[in-house]
């Protein structure tokens, strides 16, 4: 019997979880007392949402919902992809991060560090299998940051 999570399912499992229970936290112990940290969060907000749907367009047919490359997928290292190797999972984190300043909910801003740890667990495990998949993908790794541009 072939593996059902082969492909990195659960991690797609959990990144729901992981992503609801940020919305839940945020929304639960919102807080919005200063305007100024509110508007700031919906400009991030914004940017993490068009960030992350530059990406998803970027990587065209490629994209799966699951971590483990596609057979027959082209590794993509231009546009959103030559600043960081996982725009999708940076994306993500912005929007929660956008989310929290609006609701400046102090457990928001906890969740919004567990989901940053969360993703950069994700993208260790993925990173593993692009690199059994595409063998110019360790040079890739070496010249473009993870999760944040140009740092790390």
């Amino acid at each position: 019997m072939k593996n059902p999570f082969v492909r990195g399912e659960l991690w797609v499992a959990a990144q729901v979880f992981v992503l609801a229970g940020h919305l839940a936290l945020a929304l639960r112990f919102a807080r919005p007392s200063l305007l100024a940290l509110s508007v700031a969060g919906a400009v991030v907000l914004a940017l993490g949402a068009g960030f992350l749907g530059l990406s998803l367009v970027q990587l065209g047919k490629n994209l799966t919902p699951n971590p483990r490359p596609l057979e027959g997928a082209h590794l993509v290292t231009t546009g959103v992809y030559s600043v960081v190797r996982h725009p999708i999972y940076l994306g993500l984190i912005v929007l929660c991060l956008g989310l929290t300043f609006i609701t400046q909910s102090t457990p928001g801003f906890v969740s919004a560090a567990a989901v940053f740890g969360f993703f950069h667990l994700k993208a260790d495990r993925e990173e593993r299998w692009l690199r059994e998949t595409y063998a110019e993908y360790a040079a890739y790794a070496s010249r473009v940051k993870k999760l944040i541009p140009f740092v790390f």
